[in-house]
């Protein structure tokens, strides 16, 4: 026995476990929620007859009132003729089940009779309280219809009333709060149909709907017959505190702004004195933001918060580079980069600033810049003394254009001796006052100089001496005849030229570079042609 008790304690535990978690069905034909404002109702059920997706309210009738959590309409105490929630449906419920559930508050007990819904023209269906139903009691009649009177629901206090037909076992069930409470067996099939309607709530024919100040919310017909599984997760359904929430992100990065959008109310306070929907806001350091939502006396809470994570600090050192180099971007600080224009190596032609922007393992990220400044390289040349040696002679190169200098014979001089025995390239490097360096290469011409000596004599008795000279030297032919002298360059051009009858002729060149020329001598029909060199 005790192990039947505790596998019956179990189902029944299970069983209410699964009635607290159903999910309240969606009416298919009308669903009014009261929640609109002005005089147009929207119907929420899933299937609205033809006209019926939006009610009325006609006369004094308003949807401003609340029932707990739930909107409600607010009944004006005047006739229906004028007063009533029009919603457009021609009656008509299926002869195999139906039901119709609403919330009802407000509502006094009186003589005169006050009609919650009906349509006097699809068999007089209708629902009051007072008169033949008793104070504090509603009633459902029509045409076919045995009496179900649901006692104790008609009140002051708010109670949520549900009829529901089942034509299998023909019966009627009354429910307050989810709760059966009476079941009329019916003995014939409930013919409520109209050609013409429509379907009053809060009102019927041309009686009085609701007393003033009465409430009506959540009103719901189904084409079907509800179980009381459905009809108590109605019940569940309209009683909880709506879910509030509020929308947005989590975290963000400093000086970055946040949308929070609060959901599930009408209305709502922040904790920023704001009563919009949406707020933009902006916290320096974490903060958190509470939202109350309201509808009619329900309110419900929610609270965001805002994690402000900090952004890098992203440090990068500026450079000099000479022209042609390369430099390094090297940032710190963050664990991406990426580069603007271009990084990390970059090759600027001209001085440039690059910006850096770093982004954390948090997604947060800064930014700053490096200048890369280009120096200029120093022009470098060199020149010697001598354009050509002869062997065993020495040249001079003298470098210009930089401020220190490295020959290839690792010399560090502006000026050095040179001594080659064939023609020979130097290179000299010169280094400028901003440490940028170039190179220039210059080529020493050697010549044997075969046959020049210090005094040169010829076939003629023509001596030229010194040879050779540093840029003046003598011709000397004693025949007392006139002599044509002409110096040329060793392609045969003439460069310069002279006459004279004296046995001594003293000749300059010293505008002429260094190197090797030839003497040109023709006196007395004979000529001959000596090899100088000018140093």
């Amino acid at each position: 026995m005790k192990k039947n008790y505790k596998f019956i304690l179990a189902c029944l535990l299970s069983i209410n476990a699964f009635i607290s978690q159903a999910q309240a069905p969606v009416p298919d034909i009308i669903h009014y929620k009261f929640n609109g404002t002005g005089s147009l109702v929207t119907n929420y059920a899933s299937t609205p007859p033809v006209g019926a997706a939006t009610g009325t309210l006609l006369g004094a009738l308003t949807q401003t009132g609340s029932i707990g959590c739930i909107g409600a309409g607010v009944g004006s105490g005047v006739a229906a003729s004028t007063d009533y929630l029009n919603t457009g449906w021609v009656t008509s419920l299926p002869s195999t089940g139906w039901s119709i559930s609403f919330w009802s508050s407000n509502v006094t007990p009186t003589t005169t009779l006050y009609y919650i819904f009906g349509d006097a023209t699809a068999g007089s269906f209708r629902c009051f309280t007072n008169g033949v139903a008793g104070p504090n009691n509603w009633i459902l009649r029509g045409s076919g219809i045995t009496d179900v009177i649901i006692s104790g629901a008609a009140t002051t206090t708010a109670n949520m009333v549900t009829y529901v037909y089942n034509q299998t076992n023909s019966v009627i069930t009354g429910y307050i709060n989810g709760v059966q409470t009476v079941s009329v067996a019916q003995t014939g099939t409930p013919a409520i149909t109209s050609t013409t309607g429509p379907f009053k709530v809060i009102g019927y024919a041309t009686n009085v709907g609701l007393n003033a100040g009465g409430l009506l919310g959540d009103f719901r017909v189904y084409g079907s017959a509800l179980t009381s599984t459905a009809v108590l997760a109605i019940y569940n359904e309209t009683i909880a505190t709506p879910t509030i929430s509020i929308a947005g992100p989590t975290s963000i990065c400093a000086n970055q702004s946040a949308t929070l959008t609060a959901n599930g109310f009408a209305s709502y306070l922040w904790n920023t004195s704001s009563t919009n929907t949406t707020i933009i806001v902006t916290p320096s350091v974490t903060t958190s933001y509470t939202v109350v939502g309201g509808t009619g006396s329900c309110t419900n809470t929610a609270i965001s918060t805002i994690t402000v994570n900090s952004n890098p600090t992203i440090t990068v050192a500026s450079g000099v580079v000479c022209a042609g180099s390369s430099f390094t971007l090297s940032p710190s600080g963050a664990s991406t980069y990426t580069y603007l224009p271009a990084g990390p190596v970059v090759s600027p032609t001209a001085t440039a600033t690059y910006s850096i922007i770093g982004t954390n393992t948090l997604g947060c990220g800064s930014n700053t810049v490096a200048t890369v400044t280009v120096n200029s390289l120093p022009t470098v040349s060199a020149a010697s003394s001598t354009s050509l040696l002869c062997v065993g002679q020495t040249a001079s190169l003298t470098a210009s254009g930089a401020s220190t200098y490295t020959w290839n014979t690792t010399a560090n001089s502006t000026v050095i001796a040179v001594s080659p025995t064939v023609t020979t390239s130097y290179t000299v490097t010169g280094s400028g006052s901003n440490g940028c360096t170039n190179t220039f290469t210059i080529s020493q011409a050697v010549s044997p100089c075969t046959g020049i000596n210090a005094k040169t004599a010829s076939v003629n008795d023509i001596l030229v001496y010194p040879n050779p000279n540093t840029g003046v030297f003598t011709i000397e032919l004693n025949n007392g005849s006139v002599k044509n002298i002409e110096v040329m360059d060793l392609t045969g051009r003439v460069i310069l030229s002279s006459s004279s009858v004296n046995d001594k002729v003293d000749f300059n060149i010293n505008t002429l570079a260094n190197g090797v020329y030839y003497v040109r001598i023709q006196s007395n029909n004979t000529v001959d042609v000596i090899k100088i060199v000018k140093e």
